[in-house]
């Protein structure tokens, strides 16, 4: 997650998100990356974290953000057997 990301004010958003998302409280998300309760209540009120802390929160967030395996194969499927994927495969295999 980049300085412009924070900047934008999506990233205390996502913090939020991805919190309630796995169903645990600001204190169980902090005692989980080794911190207070009142710096997650901070951070999602808009401050910004040490980079330690930063970085932990950034891989809670991706992870939290990040499809399940499961539902990564049920898209992947899809995807390989749309026609027109197919359709553009056989495309780009021809002018090869």
């Amino acid at each position: 997650m980049s300085a412009s990301e924070w900047n934008s004010g999506d990233y205390p958003k996502r913090l939020r998100r991805a919190r309630q998302k796995a169903g645990l409280t600001q204190a169980e998300l902090a005692n989980r990356l080794g911190t207070k309760q009142f710096n997650i209540s901070r951070i999602e009120g808009g401050q910004r974290p040490r980079k330690p802390l930063f970085s932990r929160i950034t891989a809670f967030i991706e992870d939290t953000e990040r499809p399940p395996a499961k539902a990564q194969d049920q898209i992947v499927s899809a995807i390989a057997h749309s026609d027109e994927l197919k359709a553009l495969i056989a495309r780009i295999v021809a002018e090869l």
